[in-house]
């Protein structure tokens, strides 16, 4: 089931006695686990019939103990498990998986890994919810951004919703953030412009990553270069590791516009994985001025300099020299 899937039966009142929230991706964990603490029960029973506890400090045997209590003034009992990932006998709650309590709903939260799909407990689970939350790739971004500006009334356009995906990067919680943000600030219902989001979120007007890229696919070298070095004068708002992974991204969908350039605007844009075709054109533009083996090699180039920022093959280079660099290498 997806996320929006299981929120729905939540929201109808379609309840399992377990749910197990597993995955790489702890927005959508957080979201149904915020919904379940504060829903399932009404206030009043959730002081006598609603337990949190953490993987660390308990153990299977305490959680069965919890679940066979009976409810007090309700109908159910809720246990959620937090970081349950950390709990040593976790696999030990398969005999309970099989035969739950009819009155009691636990919730086990498994975050930043996936659950053993091959252990006894996943498969006494067979009958019950078991939710895995995946990271989403970066060309599913803009869609997930627009949905989610949409279902807060935000107005943003594609354009908009890829510069933020660029930008802010696959962390769903700091999107979800910012866009609150925006919706609290400038009112639900209204059009936002690209202005407001550079102001409100940070993103300068002239140096930016997205500038870098359009001067670099210009091939100007001089507003290149100065966006370097404001780059390198101010790397707390500029890591050259968030860097790196943007012209990484841009020179992977450079090499895409080259291999397919006869190509219709429809199909390219597909193969970009855009959600719209208003920066088809800008591809196209950087793969006439970079053959695909040089590109080849730009990607090798900017692989290189992300593993030296790390420290690994690197000794005296900071990020600033390090990305002056990279920039002389693509440019020459």
């Amino acid at each position: 089931m997806t996320h929006e899937q299981v929120l729905s039966d939540l929201k109808a009142g379609k309840y399992k006695n377990i749910y197990l929230l597993h995955g790489d991706e702890p927005y959508f964990i957080d979201t149904l686990v915020a919904w379940m603490e504060h829903h399932i029960l009404t206030e009043d029973a959730q002081a006598f019939n609603q337990t949190v506890v953490y993987g660390k400090d308990v153990d299977y045997k305490a959680i069965i103990d919890e679940a066979r209590q009976f409810p007090l003034m309700s109908d159910k009992r809720v246990i959620i498990v937090k970081e349950a990932q950390e709990m040593k006998t976790l696999k030990d709650l398969s005999d309970y998986a099989k035969r739950p309590v009819p009155h009691t709903i636990l919730i086990l939260v498994h975050k930043h890994k996936t659950f053993d799909k091959r252990l006894a407990l996943a498969k006494a689970l067979s009958d019950q919810l078991v939710f895995e939350s995946k990271k989403m790739y970066d060309n599913q971004l803009p869609a997930w951004i627009l949905g989610y500006a949409r279902s807060i009334q935000l107005g943003i356009d594609d354009k908009m919703a890829q510069i933020l995906a660029d930008y802010l990067g696959n962390d769903l919680s700091k999107i979800a953030n910012e866009l609150d943000k925006l919706a609290l600030s400038q009112g639900r219902g209204v059009k936002i412009s690209l202005e407001v989001i550079q102001d409100q979120i940070g993103i300068s007007k002239e140096f930016n990553v997205f500038e870098l890229q359009k001067a670099l696919g210009e091939k100007n070298k001089a507003k290149s270069f100065l966006i370097a070095k404001y780059f390198a004068d101010n790397p707390k708002e500029n890591p050259i590791q968030v860097t790196v992974i943007n012209l990484f991204g841009y020179f992977q969908k450079a090499l895409i516009a080259a291999q397919y350039q006869s190509e219709g605007d429809a199909v390219l844009q597909k193969k970009l994985g855009l959600t719209t075709a208003y920066f088809v054109k800008d591809y196209r533009a950087v793969a006439r001025n970079f053959p695909v083996s040089k590109i080849r090699s730009i990607l090798m180039r900017i692989r290189t300099t992300d593993v030296e920022s790390k420290g690994v093959n690197n000794k005296s280079k900071d990020d600033g020299q390090l990305l002056t660099e990279l920039i002389y290498f693509i440019l020459n």
